[in-house]
């Protein structure tokens, strides 16, 4: 209840035509399996579609079960409209893409996950949020890709090496954004 809390609180201050990408796996109590969208379902936000994330392996292979490789990823939009960036439209609803290296947080995602996201729905320039930053992958890719981002990290370790992630993309500037190709 309190992710329904946040982001319902989270809309009153987007634009109409805003998006939120809410990541999660299928869960189980007492027994029954339970999507996320049973339970993740805030005010102000209309599910759009469901990205499948195959991680391409997992660490369940004790649990009675097939071995989950796989998570989902809700895409919602704010408005009537939303901002959508068609060059993006060829990623599907499946996307490959392997774990995370990054071994300073232990749910780190892969950079290219929250990317994808961002290149779809953002333009250079837009906020980007993220309300359980962690070790800031999505703040790596906003910022390397011309985009503001605020990130809420609780754990002062964790806020502490967000810090140094989002320092060093930032060195590394923008690639390509504004910039000539070479």
């Amino acid at each position: 209840f309190q992710q329904h809390d946040l982001f319902s609180r989270i809309a009153g201050v987007c634009r109409e035509n805003a998006s939120l990408f809410y990541n999660h796996q299928l869960r189980w109590r007492a027994g029954n399996c339970l999507h996320p969208v049973q339970w993740f379902q805030p005010d102000f936000w209309r599910l759009r579609t469901e990205i499948i994330w195959d991680r391409g392996g997992g660490m369940m292979f004790n649990a009675k079960m097939f071995c989950r490789f796989d998570e989902r990823i809700l895409w919602f939009v704010r408005g009537k409209s939303w901002k959508w960036n068609q060059s993006q439209v060829g990623l599907g609803t499946v996307w490959r893409i392997g774990v995370a290296q990054n071994k300073s947080h232990p749910v780190a995602y892969p950079t290219e996950l929250p990317l994808r996201c961002i290149m779809a729905t953002t333009d250079p320039g837009d906020i980007v949020m993220d309300p359980y930053s962690g070790s800031a992958s999505t703040g790596v890719a906003a910022v390397t890709n011309g985009r503001r981002y605020i990130g809420i990290e609780r754990e002062q370790k964790y806020f502490d090496i967000a810090c140094r992630r989002i320092e060093d993309a930032q060195r590394q500037g923008d690639l390509f954004i504004g910039g000539e190709a070479a």
